[in-house]
């Protein structure tokens, strides 16, 4: 790819600004007139372009995280403790795991949860024997 032409696509694309995350080749060739599919599949894979889309995936994917952890501050269900764990999961994908891993935690029920009839609330460890 020559360089006016990938310093043309690279002004276009960063004018998009997090849109240009979502976009793919066929949706950025619809809508520069003077391109297609493959000249922007190139674009999309060169080195520092790929980094560049990574970097900014990262730190978006970072923001919304601590976005939705404030967010649920002071939410105390189960569900918010799934939502973080997939979370972090989500940010941990290249850490390498090994063995099984156990967690034991609290999480207090609120006042809804409390009554319910499907509440089975436990006196003891139902792990030991």
């Amino acid at each position: 790819m020559n360089e006016e032409l990938k310093a043309k696509l690279w002004a276009y694309y960063k004018s998009l600004k997090a849109d240009g995350l979502k976009a793919n080749h066929y949706l950025l060739a619809a809508t520069t007139p003077e391109t297609n599919p493959d000249i922007w599949k190139r674009f999309l894979m060169e080195p520092d372009v790929s980094e560049y889309i990574n970097q900014e995936t990262a730190l978006l994917q970072q923001a919304e995280f601590r976005s939705i952890l404030l967010n649920t501050q002071r939410d105390n269900s189960a569900g918010r403790a799934q939502l973080i764990n997939a979370m972090m999961g989500v940010n941990n994908k290249t850490q390498k795991k090994e063995g099984p891993v156990i967690i034991y935690s609290y999480i207090p029920l609120n006042a809804q949860q409390q009554k319910a009839d499907n509440i089975n609330i436990l006196d003891h460890d139902p792990f030991k024997q």
